[in-house]
């Protein structure tokens, strides 16, 4: 029984699994024979074998089972969609590595599949039989000798790196660069001093690759370029003039380690070089433009610092003002964006509000060159949010001068892909600089009445070079067994994947909105498909209560329900979470859709610890209702992009005392306030829970999976009418407290049907 179905019976919110079934269903439909319908059980068996190989880690689906029959496939109501981590989850071991040397890299001739575990050994030994294509591959002699077949990555292993030669490179492998274009316009010196303080650090310790390549722009009313040329003693900035053109010519991308300590002499007076910052429009876009031209033969990182209204995103392309700000302004970014793709650069971009940043404009860069962007509207924590932000994005192993493509079995092509990609040629991705953070959909669909066989694989390929200069190929396989039943395919959906797949393409749909009836049409589109899918569980029963909540969180998103009328903060606030929410991964978005809940005051011994095995033992969420705030005491709340610790009304005075200290009634409690009576057993417990949350410890990041790397905690007094009660009580989603969208659970069952 699901967690989400345990909460929601106890709480009164669902009923029991025995009362549903004893409710009249609809007749169910014929399909074929008279028990196609019943769970296929050599299917299930062919789904244990696949999973033996399947690169789990890096691609889910929204169902474990497929469509057989185009029929199938559109009376399923699903979109049938796999979730793609190209990069894939970084272990700590790293990708097992297959090198052929100086032979060529062994793969399919007619389709160009790589060999991998699904492909079948006849009994020829020379020969395989690809499971892409079917074709047969003639093995080259002694290349794949028995004995070594249980040894090696890519007929073992679903996830796997492929040494690539000169024939996979049109040019010599890059160096990894990182280039600074940082707006000095605002009075930002405690931001300054930190982005100093973290390159230098990381400079001293070697973090970077020696091959690593650095620039700096700074920027206001002018542009200031420099140059830390290993043969001069310190470093020379130059104040570009009005035509913005190189004050010399030559590479403004400096040798890490020829440049060394002039650089960390600048870094060490970054804060102090600009104190009379320059409150006016700033030459964002020429310094855009400049930063593309030094960093074009190279290509690499581009990291934007940006604080001041860009002029330039504001102007329209026609003569009327937009009257919604969910759509870009005008294409003068993205016009660069298609150029800057083939020089395979990628920003990240950090936006300090000062009113109206255009954000629905910057995200055209995130979009087109696989980018991300971070945004800093609450100035009490947003000096510690950028430390983590940046620390975390210069620590990454990105994969440089990437490309990927997905190749699928016959019978299967795909409908639609989402997420942070251009186009370089026909199926062919520009995904540059691919973390381990990011994902792309793929709806995917039958391209003929009836699939051949009885699975569909796939297997993505991202071309790269590492850190080090080696060219790559990360290959990851997947195989989805097909049927002709329903029942069975609705058996096997992961709820979760499902659920952010119709939410990922709902968001696809806004991005393409003219108006806010296109908006009202998008809600429209995901009742339909819930209720669809409602209809079917009934007919075959098959329940998806997880399903039904991530659903009602959905609806009740606030990217969904604001109006994009204003040209404000707030507006900006909604694009950047439209834009993240393109590429974050399912488990990190499914928070943000359907928080967890914890009791802190009723933690049990057994809780909020770390087992034999190092696992952190999480306490049981409970429901998101008012009855657990009436029930008084301690909640913690994890919404994804922040933690919310609130104080019910009715709690224990002492076990308060014990927390906060003597004075919790009178004083504005922050963080700090917390852990002061390490004695107090829940102070630890506490501890270590927000740590896991944030997946971070003792002030160590742990560069996991999740693209938040700081959740900044906010302590809130049931009573105090602050904005973040009022999120508190908004995400409360299973009672009907969303003023935009006022649906308990339960009626929003009925309403689905």
């Amino acid at each position: 029984m699901s967690v989400h179905r345990k909460i929601l019976e106890k709480s009164g919110r669902l009923d029991s699994l025995q009362q549903q079934q004893q409710q009249p269903e609809p007749q169910a439909q014929e399909y074929g024979k008279q028990n196609s319908d019943n769970q296929d059980s050599d299917v299930l068996k062919n789904l244990e074998a696949c999973e033996q190989y399947n690169s789990i880690n890096s691609i889910r689906s929204t169902s474990r089972v497929f469509p057989r029959t185009k029929q199938v496939y559109m009376d399923a109501k699903i979109p049938f969609a796999v979730i793609i981590q190209p990069h894939g989850q970084s272990i700590e071991q790293g990708f097992p590595t297959v090198n052929y040397g100086n032979n060529p890299i062994l793969r399919c001739q007619n389709c160009r599949a790589y060999i991998n575990p699904f492909m079948e050994q006849l009994k020829e030994e020379e020969y395989m039989r690809c499971n892409i294509c079917t074709c047969i591959i003639k093995i080259p002699n002694n290349l794949l000798k028995p004995v070594d077949l249980e040894k090696r990555s890519d007929l073992t292993t679903g996830s796997y790196d492929i040494k690539a030669g000169q024939e996979y490179q049109v040019r010599p492998p890059m160096a990894p660069a990182y280039f600074f274009m940082i707006d000095v316009s605002q009075k930002s010196q405690e931001l300054l001093g930190i982005m100093g303080q973290i390159i230098k650090d990381m400079i001293l310790e070697d973090k970077f690759n020696e091959r690593t390549l650095f620039g700096f722009i700074t920027f206001d009313t002018s542009i200031h370029l420099y140059n830390f040329s290993s043969k001069l003693k310190q470093v020379q900035m130059y104040v570009l003039t009005d035509d913005n053109e190189m004050p010399m010519p030559g590479n403004y991308l400096f040798d890490l380690q020829d440049s060394k300590d002039i650089i960390v002499a600048f870094l060490n007076q970054l804060d102090h070089l600009f104190p009379k910052p320059q409150l006016r429009s700033t030459q964002f876009l020429s310094a855009f433009k400049l930063a593309q031209n030094i960093m074009q033969d190279n290509g690499g990182k581009l990291i934007i610092l940006t604080s001041s209204p860009i002029k330039e995103l504001n102007l329209t392309d026609n003569a009327k003002s937009p009257q919604n700000h969910f759509l870009p302004t005008n294409n003068v970014l993205k016009q660069i964006a298609e150029k800057m793709h083939l020089n395979y650069i990628s920003p990240s971009i950090f936006v300090l509000p000062c009113g109206f940043n255009n954000v629905a404009t910057l995200n055209q860069l995130v979009k087109l060159l696989n980018g991300d962007i971070f945004y800093y509207d609450d100035p009490t924590i947003q000096a510690q949010k950028f430390y983590y932000d940046l620390r975390a994005i210069l620590h990454k192993e990105y994969t440089w001068e990437s490309v990927f493509r997905i190749r699928t079995s016959i019978g299967w092509k795909i409908k639609s892909i989402y997420g942070n990609y251009s186009i370089k040629n026909a199926d062919l991705l520009n995904l540059i600089c691919a973390e381990d953070q990011k994902v792309l959909m793929y709806e995917l669909e039958l391209n003929q009445p009836r699939a051949p066989y009885d699975n569909l694989y796939l297997q993505t390929a991202l071309l790269y070079t590492s850190t080090k200069g080696e060219r790559r190929i990360r290959v990851h396989n997947f195989c989805i067994p097909i049927s002709n039943s329903i029942k069975t395919i609705y058996s096997q959906i992961d709820q979760s994947c499902l659920a952010i797949s119709l939410y990922k393409i709902a968001l696809s749909q806004l991005n393409i909105a003219r108006d806010v009836k296109d908006c009202i049409q998008t809600k429209e589109f995901l009742i339909t498909a819930t209720r669809s899918i409602s209809n079917n569980c009934k007919i075959f029963k098959e329940p998806l209560e997880s399903l039904n909540s991530y659903m009602l969180g959905i609806m009740k998103s606030s990217i969904l329900n604001y109006a994009y009328d204003q040209q404000s903060v707030l507006t900006d606030r909604m694009n950047y979470f439209r834009s993240i929410f393109q590429y974050l991964n399912v488990d990190e978005l499914v928070t943000y859709l359907v928080p967890q809940l914890y009791n802190i005051s009723n933690l049990q011994e057994q809780d909020c610890i770390y087992d034999d095995s190092g696992y952190f033992i999480y306490p049981q969420p409970i429901s998101l209702v008012l009855e657990e705030v009436s029930n008084g005491g301690l909640l913690l709340m994890d919404c994804g992009h922040c933690l919310i610790l609130f104080i019910c009304k009715i709690h224990d005075e002492n076990q308060m005392s014990d927390i906060f200290g003597k004075q919790y009634c009178s004083i504005n409690l922050i963080e700090d306030n917390l852990y002061s009576n390490s004695k107090n057993i829940i102070n630890d417990k506490l501890h270590y829970l927000i740590a896991e949350l944030r997946k971070q410890t003792f002030n160590v990041i742990v560069f996991s999976n999740k693209y938040t790397k700081y959740a900044p905690l906010y302590i809130v007094k049931q009573g105090c009418k602050s904005y973040w009660e009022d999120v508190f009580f908004q995400n409360l989603i299973y009672d009907d407290f969303n003023k935009n969208y006022r649906m308990g659970y339960n009626q929003f069952v009925q309403y689905i049907g």
